[in-house]
């Protein structure tokens, strides 16, 4: 299993919606130390969640394929979340910020 690692690295509010702007860095694990993959930046008021967010990043960095961003869907989900076979074979996790 592959594994990726965030850190929200900054929230600054914004005057629209009464939400704020995110920006996160990603890392994966590799020989044994953490390496940056990419990073990815979203609004609060108009996203699926930080670990869903950080997927459609990595979709489009190249570290998860594109085929998996349909895996999600069922009767209440649609496609881009970070469910189904997608997390047999990835994981994706929150680390806190210190």
């Amino acid at each position: 299993m592959k594994r990726f690692y965030f850190v929200i690295t900054e929230t600054k509010p914004t005057r629209t919606y009464g939400g704020a702007r995110q920006k996160a860095q990603i890392y994966t694990i590799k020989k044994g130390r953490l390496v940056y993959c990419c990073g990815a930046d979203w609004h609060t008021s108009a996203m699926r969640g930080p670990v869903h967010e950080v997927f459609q990043s990595l979709m489009a960095n190249k570290f998860i394929p594109k085929k998996y961003e349909k895996s999600s869907v069922c009767a209440w989900r649609g496609a881009g979340y970070f469910a189904g076979p997608v997390c047999e074979k990835y994981s994706i996790e929150e680390m806190p910020q210190f």
